[in-house]
């Protein structure tokens, strides 16, 4: 199975929403062939504020189109001394886009990821589940993440999963202008796109309309 994928690795020297419609009927046919789910829009916003901390962005709309996918439309992120969940959203959809349920940081389930017996660990998880199994259904995950350290960069894969489309996914990597990088892309011949703002150098990447990869 292919996937795409790029990995930034770097050497230390607002959202753009695709859309807001989330009608399930408005996806193209092409897009829900052999398909479970479709990424509908995500975008990632990856920013170095100083070279003790960064900070990322995402916003991750996806349609579940039937019960195989169904992991696909839980939220879960780890945090510890090191990474703060700063902000959370998420909305549920129905077939005809229209939002059944809004959620907040608060909401959200917060339990220990570490086995019992490491009590020198402080990871931690927090996750939310809508529980909704009337197909096709929508959810809409907005959340910022902040980082006490620059060791550990993102990962970009459009495709998720097997049996997943994408109609749209991003990521931005926001940089001082002299900041020197390097990335390594898998299955993805573009350049990044390269603008500037405030001082800063934006390098992004982007796909759309990516149907589902099957394994034969």
């Amino acid at each position: 199975m292919k996937k795409l994928l790029i990995i930034i690795l770097a050497v230390t020297v607002g959202y753009n929403s695709f859309s807001n419609d989330y009608h399930t009927g408005k996806i193209p046919e092409s897009l829900k062939k052999n398909a479970n789910a479709v990424v509908r829009n995500e975008v990632t916003r990856f920013e170095i504020n100083s070279l003790k901390e960064t900070t990322t962005r995402i916003q991750y709309v996806i349609t579940i189109l039937n019960s195989a996918a169904d992991y696909l439309g839980k939220f879960s992120e780890h945090y510890n001394s090191y990474t703060d969940i700063v902000s959370f959203e998420g909305i549920l959809y129905d077939a005809n886009g229209k939002v059944i349920k809004k959620v907040k940081k608060k909401d959200l389930s917060d339990v220990s990821a570490v086995q019992e017996s490491n009590l020198m660990d402080d990871l931690r998880m927090k996750s939310f589940d809508f529980y909704h199994r009337a197909y096709p259904y929508t959810v809409e995950y907005t959340y910022e993440i902040k980082k006490k350290m620059t060791f550990f960069f993102p990962s970009w894969a459009p495709v998720p999963a097997e049996k997943v489309s994408s109609e749209y996914s991003k990521i931005e990597f926001v940089a001082p202008e002299n900041y020197q990088f390097r990335y390594k892309a898998f299955n993805y011949e573009h350049a990044p796109e390269i603008t500037a703002e405030k001082n800063k150098k934006v390098s992004s990447w982007q796909v759309k309309n990516q149907e589902a990869l099957v394994r034969k």
